[in-house]
């Protein structure tokens, strides 16, 4: 089955189909009807959510290579004082 998801970008809507099983279908239409909201609408939230958690990701991912590559990290002596004082009196703070 296609369904089309009307996808928001600046005020303006284009159709996109997407192919999902029988059981997603069944639970978006669950949804919306619980929520009085169109299937297409909770598909575009959801889409746009998964997104911008997925950008994130990415982009920290990058800033975490792109650091490495640069030298800026930490020693390993440091990150094993650092975890060995957890739960002791005067708990060190992360490594900088």
């Amino acid at each position: 089955m296609y369904y089309n998801v009307h996808m928001a970008v600046r005020s303006a809507t284009s159709p996109l189909t997407l192919r999902v099983d029988r059981a997603t279908r069944l639970r978006l239409d669950k949804l919306a009807k619980a929520t009085a909201r169109t299937r297409a609408f909770l598909a575009s939230e959801a889409l746009t959510a998964y997104l911008d958690q997925q950008e994130w990701q990415t982009s920290a991912i990058e800033a975490g290579i792109a650091a490495a590559d640069a030298g800026d990290m930490v020693s390993d002596d440091a990150v094993t004082a650092w975890l060995q004082s957890w739960g002791k009196k005067g708990e060190k703070g992360p490594p900088r």
